[in-house]
């Protein structure tokens, strides 16, 4: 069960036992890595009527929006997202890498059972 910082009990999150090795490894590797600054490319920015994009990527820490752990997205994260994969200046890191990656697995499986759906309902409508 998580706790907040106050103490008391506000969620409770099960976490199974590689999730806690993985939090255990991102800590460590948070207190040892060094706060990086790489210049941004305005020009690989996707367009987004801002007058304030940001001019250098920064490591930024951030707590997961899921289960609350501690994170870094780091600079060259920041870099691949705003110039290579064209996301939007105004976003932000809110959720760790196995949540992220949860939340995708339950859209596509959301997905699957949908077409599913839609399948069974095509062939029910069809026989009658």
């Amino acid at each position: 069960m998580r706790q907040s910082r106050l103490g008391h009990v506000s969620l409770s999150v099960f976490i199974s036992l590689k999730e806690r090795l993985c939090i255990m490894k991102r800590k460590a590797s948070l207190k040892v890595r060094r706060a990086r600054r790489i210049k941004a490319d305005l020009s690989k920015q996707t367009p987004n009527n801002s007058y304030s994009p940001p001019l250098y990527y920064e490591d930024v820490g951030f707590t997961c929006r899921d289960c609350g752990v501690e994170g870094v997205w780091t600079a060259e994260q920041q870099q691949l997202w705003y110039e290579r994969w064209g996301g939007s200046v105004q976003s932000r890191a809110v959720r760790c890498q196995a949540c992220r990656q949860r939340v995708r697995r339950e859209k596509a499986e959301q997905k699957k059972h949908m077409q599913e759906m839609a399948l069974r309902k095509g062939a029910e409508t069809g026989q009658s």
